[in-house]
């Protein structure tokens, strides 16, 4: 179901991240909480809390989908966010999730359209 934060999300997992490893940032999405990391430079994303998070951000539903779907900046979000912690650490854990339903990350798989 779309509109479900998981499947945005799943959306962004993998796509380039300035997240120095060991970071976490935790999110909260409505009931929903994830947390965001990074391994060998790309985001990973877990449901659950993060375990010892330098940050934790609290998200409307419909800033998240704003993120995701390109319709507003990090700064934005964050802006219209709750963040506890280390703000710099929760702005780089969502800078991959910026447009990341618009601009799929490049895949080595990806095939030209019509094939």
């Amino acid at each position: 179901d779309v509109g479900q934060p998981g499947w945005g999300l799943l959306g962004a997992a993998g796509r380039p991240a300035a997240l120095p490893a060991g970071q976490t940032c935790e999110l909260r999405v409505g009931p929903e909480v994830f947390y965001l990391g990074s391994d060998a430079g790309t985001l990973t994303v877990r449901r659950g809390p993060a375990p010892d998070g330098d940050a934790v951000v609290t998200m409307l539903t419909d800033t998240l989908y704003s993120l995701l779907t390109g319709q507003t900046t990090v700064t934005d979000a964050v802006r219209h966010s709750t963040v506890d912690g280390d703000t710099e650490i929760a702005r780089r854990a969502l800078e991959p999730l910026a447009a990341a339903l618009a601009k799929p990350a490049p895949s080595l798989t990806s095939k030209p359209a019509g094939i």
